[in-house]
């Protein structure tokens, strides 16, 4: 049980830390993506908080909790990467 915990611990930094990273570059995103950003980061961390105290729902295993994560980042660099291309659409016809 104490491997899970490390384990969870260091795959919550990585994922701040790339969140955080994201985050940084999203000034010229429209208002729709960056709250789609705001609710997927809410949900991971929700993810995370439940996958250490088990607060919201008890029985979601480890394997639960990291599905959760993942598929929330995989939203987080899909609208990533599609504003990005919006931003070089815009730039290209000026």
């Amino acid at each position: 049980m104490g491997d899970d915990k490390a384990y969870r611990g260091i795959l919550s930094c990585r994922v701040e830390f790339c969140i955080i990273e994201r985050v940084v570059e999203m000034k010229n995103y429209t208002v729709v993506s960056k709250i789609a950003l705001v609710i997927c980061l809410c949900f991971i961390l929700l993810a995370l908080i439940n996958g250490f105290t088990g607060f919201i729902n008890s029985s979601i295993s480890l394997s639960g909790t990291l599905i959760c994560i993942i598929g929330f980042s995989i939203a987080i660099f899909a609208i990533t990467i599609l504003e990005n291309e919006r931003q070089k659409k815009k730039t290209d016809k000026s």
